[in-house]
């Protein structure tokens, strides 16, 4: 949450963000790990990723990623 704290003073829209932004934030995802399972019951673990295909969905609280089980959504607790 320090990100947006601090890049948008905890509120921001997709228009406000930078390709800079991004790039900082996929940083940061990448120290959070996920896990999944790969054919034949294999654990499969991996930090998330911003998933750059679905740029669009950002919002505030919601941020697309890849993780080890596929697509999936990032969330924070919102205060609104």
């Amino acid at each position: 949450m320090d990100f947006f704290d601090r890049r948008f003073s905890g509120w921001s829209q997709p228009s406000d963000w930078t390709p800079v932004d991004y790039d900082e934030l996929d940083r940061l995802l990448s120290n959070v790990h996920s896990f999944g399972e790969e054919a034949g019951g294999v654990r499969d673990e991996r930090a998330l990723s911003l998933d750059r295909d679905r740029l669009d969905d950002v919002e505030e609280a919601w941020i697309p990623v890849d993780s080890a089980a596929g697509p999936a959504i990032l969330i924070f607790e919102n205060s609104d």
